[in-house]
């Protein structure tokens, strides 16, 4: 593969250029500029079968491959010399009747002999086709060298090149690396394991490493040209990274520590060290679960599940937006990986917040549809956020679940912080992009855009109105005591059908770890009262602060849609 890579580079790219000429002069396959393949010259392998005259059969197939790859270990010039010597060029013996009375008017003004030697070191003429299969030449290098030898020539000399020097020489490039080199760098935060890439800071791009550079070295001739094809040629694996919002708290504490080089420095070399292990073993585990519930007969189904960003609406584009506040819109994605599909809840500020009972709520609604989960067992993977994952309301949910038979078992996983890239933030880069092509006014242009950000398959949405959201909170608080789980340690979590009142835990995803069961039952509580619990639904209060009714109070003057006007008038309404 790496080979096939550096054949396809594109025509500017000297050490690929050098390399296929080296190729090419030694007989071997290469690549042209174009892409084309060429392949390798071939000696000759059997005895000669042409019908001529001359000393063709006395050769042997040793002594013809012997020449052939002497031939092919010197260069082009050394070759079209050797190859010179051995074709000579002799008086017309006999013509025949032609269009011409004068013989000089002929096109045919002298007889070629091919000549080799044999294994007695005597020269023998040969013909055309065996001087040709000897040393694997083609006829169109064969007139060449045969018009060469007509003009007077007795050495071999390339014209198609003026034979310039470079203009930069290796010197001119290792000065270049040096400098690339000494650029700090960092390895990706996601997936280190896995890739090699290595970035550079964000506020850096060409030019202003070609500046520093010149900055470094102010008489040199380089250009910006010739530094961006080293930095393009030799260093594939270094990129520019985009800025980060999301980096690992404990990764950035950690490398400061290292690069820092004080006493406590080997110590935090070894505690980044065992964080990114655990990063890679959550990872690798989540990933086998995806994995694992497509296979055929799998009796779990795994879902992936994060908040996006909030979406903010109306998109207007005159000053006065930088001073005012828009109107917040959730979207909770939910990617079911044994059907390879994507659900996308949706909801704004003015129908309810995203916390903890909203999260519950649209998994809730998730599972409810007929399609999407189908078997006995589930596996959640989500991020550490402790307001909407980690909390006494979820292990509710799914105690509720469980004792309902929907499901045998139920566990959720969580990723480490700070390193939590899941399937659900490919989709929200998809809708992300589609976004920017739009202007979205009303949270339904939102769910325009997020139809439209896939096709195959697309996204399928879940429309959270009002009376969906459940106070499970309530519910919890009147049922369970999760003190003693310490849930912000756990990375596991797993409720069966056997004893759902107990909330089996671990603390890391090793196997070797056992599960640990803790009764979550508040004292003189049964699992009757959670299986019998009556699930209200969340107060109808409107969470739009007056300073945001007020800015979205000022922006509908500003919509041209009669529609959209409406919609913010009655939202406005509901004091």
């Amino acid at each position: 593969m790496e080979s096939e890579r550096e054949n396809k580079r594109k025509r500017g790219s000297g050490r690929c250029r050098d390399e296929n000429k080296t190729r090419k002069d030694s007989g071997k396959s290469f690549v042209t500029y174009k892409g084309v393949q060429k392949p390798a010259k071939v000696p000759p392998q059997n005895e000669v079968t042409c019908k001529c005259y001359f000393d063709c059969k006395t050769l042997r197939p040793e002594r013809m491959r012997h020449l052939n790859e002497e031939l092919y270990k010197q260069n082009t010039t050394v070759q079209g010399t050797y190859l010179m010597t051995l074709i000579h060029l002799a008086p017309v013996s006999r013509r025949r009747n032609g269009l011409y009375e004068d013989s000089s008017d002929s096109r045919r003004q002298h007889t070629v002999h091919y000549t080799v030697s044999n294994a007695k070191g005597e020269m023998i003429r040969i013909c055309k086709t065996t001087f040709m299969n000897i040393f694997s030449v083609t006829k169109k290098r064969l007139e060449c060298l045969i018009k060469k030898k007509k003009l007077g020539h007795t050495t071999y000399t390339d014209k198609r090149t003026s034979n310039k020097p470079k203009k930069f020489n290796e010197q001119d490039t290792e000065m270049i690396k040096t400098h690339i080199r000494s650029v700090p760098r960092q390895e990706s935060h996601y997936c280190r394991k896995k890739s090699s890439l290595a970035y550079l800071s964000p506020d850096l791009n060409i030019r202003r490493l070609y500046d520093a550079f010149r900055l470094q070295h102010p008489e040199t001739k380089i250009t910006m040209a010739y530094y961006r094809s080293v930095f393009k040629n030799k260093f594939p694996n270094l990129k520019f990274h985009l800025p980060r919002t999301d980096t690992c708290r404990v990764c950035d504490l950690l490398n400061c520590e290292v690069k820092a080089a004080t006493a406590s420095s080997n110590n935090a070399k070894v505690k980044l060290e065992l964080h990114h292990r655990k990063v890679e073993a959550a990872s690798q585990k989540m990933r086998q679960d995806l994995a694992n519930s497509k296979l055929p007969g799998s009796s779990f189904s795994c879902v992936v599940m994060d908040l996006q960003q909030v979406l903010f609406v109306p998109s207007l584009t005159h000053s006065d937006m930088f001073y005012l506040s828009q109107l917040s819109c959730y979207n909770l994605g939910i990617y079911v990986s044994d059907i390879n599909r994507s659900f996308m809840c949706t909801w704004h500020e003015g129908v309810a917040g995203r916390g903890s009972n909203e999260i519950a709520s649209c998994l809730l609604s998730l599972l409810n549809k007929e399609d999407a989960v189908t078997k006995n067992e589930l596996r959640i993977w989500t991020d550490n956020c402790a307001g909407q994952n980690r909390n006494k309301i979820l292990i509710l949910l799914y105690i509720f679940l469980v004792t309902h038979k929907v499901f045998n078992v139920i566990e959720h996983k969580f990723l480490v912080s700070g390193h939590s890239f899941m399937q659900c933030d490919r989709d929200f880069g998809l809708i992300e992009k589609r976004k920017r092509l739009s202007l979205p006014m009303v949270p339904k242009d939102l769910h325009d855009i997020i139809k439209t950000a896939k096709y195959n398959p697309p996204f399928q949405i879940i429309d959270m109105e009002e009376h969906v959201f459940l106070d499970l909170k309530k519910t919890a608080d009147h049922l369970l005591d999760t003190k003693n789980l310490q849930i912000s340690k756990l990375s596991e979590i797993r409720v069966h059908s056997g004893n759902p009142a107990i909330i089996e835990v671990k603390q890391t995803h090793s196997e070797l770890e056992n599960w640990k069961g803790f009764n979550v039952l508040i004292k003189h509580k049964t699992i009757l009262d959670i299986k019998n619990a009556i699930l209200d639904g969340l107060p109808s209060t409107n969470k739009i602060s007056d300073n945001k009714k007020k800015s979205l109070k000022s922006m509908i003057g500003y919509l041209q849609n009669e529609n959209h006007k409406q919609f913010y008038r009655q939202l406005l309404s509901l004091d």
